[in-house]
């Protein structure tokens, strides 16, 4: 939640100078300026108008890829007691991340890896979708 009100505060400032929109992440929200006014009004105490924006921004926020990667690798942690398949999957799980942080990642590397996901377990298979589908405009 931290992490938000700091980016909350530099849409604020963004938008106290001049900017028309501000784009957030990788999750593809734009917030206008007009939406801005409208979600924190004209006279609004600034430190209210950060709590508004921060409301309304984390209703609309999914989680980001990063989070669901790491929480993957988490629960593997937790519950796989060969150490060889949790360096397996730290692998596979940090070229996973590597490539959703790229422009155009590379299909035959993110079906490898989920090829990899589904031999390791359904489990693990059905947390990584949503990162398939958030990469899925990009690939």
């Amino acid at each position: 939640m931290e992490s938000l009100k700091k980016c909350t505060k530099v849409i604020v400032n963004l938008f106290e100078h001049g900017a028309s929109y501000v784009e957030i992440g990788d999750t593809g929200i734009k917030v206008s300026k007009k939406e801005y006014e409208q979600i924190v009004g004209y006279n609004s105490h600034k430190q209210n108008q950060i709590i508004q924006l921060i409301n309304n921004i984390s209703t609309n926020i999914n989680i980001d890829n990063k989070t669901i990667i790491y929480q993957v690798l988490t629960d593997i942690k937790n519950i796989e007691t060969n150490r060889e398949r949790v360096k397996e999957a730290e692998k596979n799980l940090g070229l996973l991340l590597k490539e959703t942080q790229k422009k155009k990642p590379r299909w035959n590397v993110i079906k490898n890896i989920f090829k990899w996901a589904l031999d390791f377990g359904k489990d693990v298979f059905i947390q990584l979708i949503p990162v398939l589908l958030q990469m899925s405009k990009r690939l």
